[in-house]
């Protein structure tokens, strides 16, 4: 298996190898996700474009005005995780 590069830019941009585009099935403009693992980070297409709302109208049991944003980011995990295994 072959590893793809990209360069890092001064201001933290990335160009995505053609083949790696290809394999996410992303394009200019589209949302990738970024998961943490033990010991490396994975990417993931967000092709659906999950909002906060979006996340929150899943979960009935948090409502808009009490949400922390720790509970976003918990929810952007799990939601996260769920499409991940859906792609697999």
């Amino acid at each position: 298996m072959m590893i793809a590069q990209a360069k890092l830019t001064a201001k933290r941009q990335i160009t995505l190898p053609i083949r790696i585009m290809r394999k996410l099935g992303v394009h200019p403009g589209d949302t990738i996700a970024f998961e943490e693992k033990d010991d490396h980070v994975e990417l993931q297409s967000m092709t659906g474009k999950l909002s906060a709302l979006d996340l929150i109208g899943q979960y009935p049991e948090l409502s808009v005005k009490k949400i922390k944003p720790k509970d976003i980011q918990r929810i952007r995990r799990q939601a996260f995780s769920e499409k991940a295994k859906k792609l697999k």
